[in-house]
Protein backbone atom coordinates (compact mmCIF):
# COMPACT_ATOMS: atom_id res chain seq x y z
CA UNK A 1 0.00 0.00 0.00
CA UNK A 2 2.68 2.08 1.07
CA UNK A 3 4.32 1.83 -2.83
CA UNK A 4 0.49 2.96 -4.15
CA UNK A 5 0.62 5.90 -2.08
CA UNK A 6 4.15 7.00 -3.48
CA UNK A 7 2.93 6.79 -6.67
CA UNK A 8 0.22 8.84 -6.46
CA UNK A 9 2.62 11.40 -4.74
CA UNK A 10 4.39 11.57 -7.48
CA UNK A 11 2.40 11.86 -9.89
CA UNK A 12 0.26 14.62 -8.22
CA UNK A 13 3.21 16.23 -6.72
CA UNK A 14 7.10 16.79 -8.55
CA UNK A 15 6.24 14.41 -12.05
CA UNK A 16 2.91 16.15 -12.62
CA UNK A 17 2.22 16.99 -16.22
CA UNK A 18 2.09 20.85 -16.08
CA UNK A 19 0.25 20.56 -19.03
CA UNK A 20 -2.04 18.02 -18.18
CA UNK A 21 -4.65 19.99 -17.73
CA UNK A 22 -4.93 19.54 -13.49
CA UNK A 23 -5.00 15.39 -14.26
CA UNK A 24 -2.50 13.27 -12.07
CA UNK A 25 -0.63 12.06 -14.56
CA UNK A 26 3.28 12.35 -15.79
CA UNK A 27 4.57 13.29 -19.23
CA UNK A 28 4.23 10.83 -22.26
CA UNK A 29 7.59 8.77 -21.92
CA UNK A 30 10.10 9.41 -24.46
CA UNK A 31 10.26 6.96 -26.95
CA UNK A 32 13.29 5.33 -26.37
CA UNK A 33 11.44 4.74 -23.46
CA UNK A 34 8.16 2.98 -24.97
CA UNK A 35 7.51 -1.20 -26.41
CA UNK A 36 7.52 -0.66 -29.50
CA UNK A 37 4.71 -2.73 -31.43
CA UNK A 38 5.27 -6.35 -32.11
CA UNK A 39 3.33 -5.99 -35.38
CA UNK A 40 3.23 -2.54 -37.19
CA UNK A 41 -0.51 -2.23 -37.66
CA UNK A 42 -1.50 -4.51 -34.43
CA UNK A 43 -1.87 -3.33 -31.14
CA UNK A 44 0.30 -6.36 -29.43
CA UNK A 45 3.37 -4.83 -27.88
CA UNK A 46 6.32 -6.71 -26.62
CA UNK A 47 5.03 -7.54 -23.29
CA UNK A 48 3.00 -10.06 -25.25
CA UNK A 49 5.97 -11.70 -26.33
CA UNK A 50 7.48 -11.54 -22.47
CA UNK A 51 4.39 -13.28 -21.61
CA UNK A 52 4.68 -15.91 -23.57
CA UNK A 53 8.38 -16.38 -22.78
CA UNK A 54 7.70 -16.68 -19.28
CA UNK A 55 5.24 -19.08 -19.23
CA UNK A 56 7.20 -21.50 -21.53
CA UNK A 57 10.09 -21.06 -18.47
CA UNK A 58 7.61 -21.78 -16.02
CA UNK A 59 6.09 -24.50 -17.62
CA UNK A 60 9.54 -25.62 -17.99
CA UNK A 61 10.40 -25.14 -14.35
CA UNK A 62 6.86 -26.84 -13.09
CA UNK A 63 8.19 -29.98 -15.32
CA UNK A 64 11.17 -30.67 -15.30
CA UNK A 65 13.25 -28.77 -12.03
CA UNK A 66 13.27 -29.81 -8.48
CA UNK A 67 12.07 -26.42 -7.58
CA UNK A 68 9.06 -27.52 -9.38
CA UNK A 69 8.65 -30.97 -8.12
CA UNK A 70 8.73 -29.12 -4.61
CA UNK A 71 5.94 -26.61 -5.27
CA UNK A 72 3.64 -29.40 -6.46
CA UNK A 73 4.59 -31.06 -3.53
CA UNK A 74 4.02 -28.87 -0.82
CA UNK A 75 0.86 -27.36 -3.13
CA UNK A 76 -1.04 -30.55 -2.55
CA UNK A 77 0.40 -31.63 0.82
CA UNK A 78 2.81 -29.84 3.07
CA UNK A 79 2.98 -32.57 5.36
CA UNK A 80 4.33 -35.25 2.30
CA UNK A 81 6.29 -31.76 1.62
CA UNK A 82 8.04 -31.69 5.34
CA UNK A 83 8.29 -35.11 5.03
CA UNK A 84 10.05 -35.13 2.00
CA UNK A 85 12.51 -32.37 3.48
CA UNK A 86 11.12 -29.37 1.34
CA UNK A 87 11.08 -26.22 3.62
CA UNK A 88 7.63 -24.38 3.33
CA UNK A 89 8.86 -21.51 4.63
CA UNK A 90 11.15 -21.06 1.52
CA UNK A 91 9.07 -22.09 -0.96
CA UNK A 92 6.52 -19.43 0.57
CA UNK A 93 9.42 -17.08 0.32
CA UNK A 94 10.40 -18.20 -3.20
CA UNK A 95 6.92 -18.44 -4.72
CA UNK A 96 6.27 -14.30 -3.49
CA UNK A 97 9.45 -13.17 -4.84
CA UNK A 98 9.15 -14.87 -8.23
CA UNK A 99 5.37 -13.70 -8.69
CA UNK A 100 6.61 -10.20 -7.68
CA UNK A 101 9.08 -9.93 -10.11
CA UNK A 102 6.35 -11.10 -12.81
CA UNK A 103 3.86 -8.47 -11.65
CA UNK A 104 6.72 -6.16 -11.63
CA UNK A 105 7.25 -7.33 -15.72
CA UNK A 106 4.20 -7.10 -16.14
CA UNK A 107 3.63 -3.35 -14.93
CA UNK A 108 6.51 -2.47 -16.41
CA UNK A 109 5.19 -3.76 -20.38
CA UNK A 110 1.61 -2.14 -19.57
CA UNK A 111 3.24 1.21 -18.62
CA UNK A 112 5.79 1.65 -21.20
CA UNK A 113 3.26 0.46 -23.84
CA UNK A 114 -0.05 1.11 -23.65
CA UNK A 115 -0.50 3.60 -21.24
CA UNK A 116 2.85 5.24 -21.76
CA UNK A 117 2.99 7.62 -18.96
CA UNK A 118 2.20 7.10 -14.84
CA UNK A 119 -1.47 7.58 -13.59
CA UNK A 120 -2.35 6.89 -9.93
CA UNK A 121 -3.85 3.74 -11.01
CA UNK A 122 -2.48 1.85 -13.82
CA UNK A 123 -4.83 -1.88 -13.84
CA UNK A 124 -8.77 -1.75 -13.88
CA UNK A 125 -8.53 -4.94 -12.38
CA UNK A 126 -6.40 -7.29 -14.29
CA UNK A 127 -5.54 -9.62 -11.06
CA UNK A 128 -9.29 -10.72 -10.87
CA UNK A 129 -9.43 -11.18 -14.36
CA UNK A 130 -6.06 -13.30 -14.08
CA UNK A 131 -7.23 -15.64 -11.55
CA UNK A 132 -10.01 -16.65 -13.41
CA UNK A 133 -8.02 -17.10 -16.86
CA UNK A 134 -5.80 -19.32 -14.23
CA UNK A 135 -8.52 -21.66 -13.41
CA UNK A 136 -9.78 -22.01 -17.14
CA UNK A 137 -6.38 -22.89 -17.94
CA UNK A 138 -6.21 -25.51 -15.35
CA UNK A 139 -3.18 -24.02 -13.48
CA UNK A 140 -1.14 -24.26 -16.16
CA UNK A 141 1.33 -22.13 -17.76
CA UNK A 142 0.79 -23.07 -21.20
CA UNK A 143 -2.96 -23.58 -20.86
CA UNK A 144 -3.38 -19.98 -19.07
CA UNK A 145 -1.67 -18.55 -22.48
CA UNK A 146 -4.56 -20.93 -24.43
CA UNK A 147 -7.15 -19.29 -22.50
CA UNK A 148 -6.03 -15.90 -22.25
CA UNK A 149 -6.06 -15.85 -25.72
CA UNK A 150 -9.45 -17.03 -26.29
CA UNK A 151 -10.96 -14.96 -23.08
CA UNK A 152 -14.13 -12.98 -24.18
Amino acid sequence: MSLQLFLDWLVRGPWRNPGGMNFPETRTFDATAILPEMIASGRAHWGFGFAIIVAILIWFMMRYTLKGFEITVLGQSQRAGRFAGFSSRKMIWFSMLLSGALAGLAGIAEVSSAIQQLRPVISPSYGFTAIIVAFLGRLNPLGIVIRGLYWR
